[in-house]
């Protein structure tokens, strides 16, 4: 039986073998995002940006789960201003990859979440 080398596995778990999207437009005022998700075989790429008018600043934080588990966040931050962002979420390592991402939009300023979207794989 053959077994892939890393490489191959790494280019198969990210590649768009499975590929669906799913959009979102969250926030409110002067604290805003927007953008999509990816959905690739085992990981989601995240696309969008975030925007932040006249504040101490807003920030995304996209948090993925693989089923009950969950993985490694990232966040982008705007301030006064919009943020453009395009990165991907590995799920490779997960048996099933990434199952669910919540996308949150938080107030910088009160630190309070603005809005929120909790996206499950189609």
């Amino acid at each position: 039986m053959a077994v892939a080398s890393p490489a191959i596995a790494t280019a198969l778990a990210t590649s768009p073998a499975f590929a669906a999207d799913s959009t979102y437009d969250l926030g409110s005022g002067n604290h805003t995002a927007s953008g999509g998700l990816i959905w690739l075989n085992r990981s989601v790429t995240v696309q969008g940006s975030v925007t932040d008018i006249g504040g101490a600043g807003t920030q995304v934080v996209c948090d993925p789960w693989a089923n009950n588990t969950e993985l490694p966040h990232q966040t982008r931050t705007a301030v006064d201003g919009t943020t453009s962002y395009n990165f991907t979420l590995d799920g490779s390592q997960w048996p099933g990859g990434i199952t669910e991402v919540l996308v949150l939009v938080i107030d910088l300023h009160t630190g309070y979440g603005v809005d929120e979207h909790d996206f499950v794989r189609p």
